[in-house]
């Protein structure tokens, strides 16, 4: 018989996004990648979970597969089961947010993916032994997860990550994407409007002063609001292993690397254990992630028992 395809597209059934004003469909088609050995063998595995960036699809490791594979057995280094997931849906992305526009996506993640993917896979069931990491909106959704879900997800690692400096960091956004009628949608829901985007929308041309307080507010608290998330991840109970941030230098969003500096500073001044890596690029996944960073830092974060 043929060998089991070590890449696998897997549909996932999505119950928090019942309900959804977009319509979405409640389930959620996700790309795992299984390590070298696990078709030869019963051993449980840790699992990252990555989750793309704006309009990305998945399989940002299809093409690295071989030296991951390489990297997963060398001294030191652990074999892990990957899964992708993608925020994409009809507005463009749903920031891994929950919302009643596009559905409880956070609660995909952490509660239905997560339990899906520990029941069907022979998997290390338990918070130690599952990473989360992702780029640009994946890695603002990495943050946000992270912080709030830490009895989900031990350790994560957050690439060029959509994060707002409080000081300008929305303004910049704002000069970036314009309106963004799908981060509205994701963080500033208008459940009484007939007609999608079923959101407030900010004028990227008018000062934020001018607009409504509480619109500017919810978009905040999407993509910012880091003192209040980063105080109540300290308020609660459970801790990540490690946050590694990373961005690249010369990123043409000027805002990402303003804000993951940002949270940098903030999370030394209070203590939280992480790490910032930079280098020399624009917003992309730069080539020492694919060529060791990642296995690197989850090889030494995640529990494989």
């Amino acid at each position: 018989p043929d060998a089991p395809r070590r890449t696998q597209i897997v549909t996932v059934p999505a119950p928090s996004l019942a309900g959804n004003l977009l319509g979405e469909p409640t389930e959620r088609k996700v790309l795992v990648t299984f390590p070298a050995s696990y078709f030869s063998g019963d051993q449980r595995y840790p699992v990252v979970y990555f989750l793309e960036g704006y309009q990305d699809s998945t399989g940002a490791f299809l093409t690295v597969a071989a030296d991951l594979d390489k990297q997963m057995a060398a001294s030191g280094a652990r074999e892990f089961i990957i899964v992708e997931a993608d925020g994409i849906n009809s507005l463009g992305g749903n920031f891994y947010a929950n919302s009643p526009v596009g559905g409880n996506m956070a609660d995909f993640i952490a509660k239905d993916l997560v339990s899906y993917v520990d029941a069907n896979l022979r998997t290390v069931p338990h918070t130690a032994a599952r990473g989360i990491a992702g780029f640009s909106m994946g890695g603002g959704g990495t943050v946000n997860l992270a912080l709030s879900r830490p009895d989900v997800f031990g350790s994560a690692y957050a690439l060029s990550p959509g994060l707002l400096d409080p000081h300008g960091g929305l303004a910049a956004m704002l000069a970036d994407n314009g309106s963004w009628p799908a981060y509205a949608a994701a963080f500033a829901p208008d459940t009484s409007a007939t007609a999608s985007p079923f959101a407030h929308l900010l004028d990227p041309a008018i000062p934020l002063r001018k607009q409504d307080p509480a619109v500017v507010a919810a978009y905040e608290g999407g993509f910012g609001n880091l003192a209040a998330k980063v105080d109540a991840y300290l308020a609660g109970s459970g801790r990540l292993t490690s946050l590694r941030l990373s961005y690249g230098r010369s990123d043409q969003y000027t805002w990402i690397p303003a804000g993951t500096k940002y949270l940098d500073r903030l999370l030394s001044a209070k203590g939280v254990d992480h790490s910032l890596r930079t280098f020399d690029g624009g917003h992309t996944i730069d080539d020492a992630f694919y060529q060791g960073d990642f296995v690197d830092f989850f090889s030494r974060q995640l529990s494989a028992s």
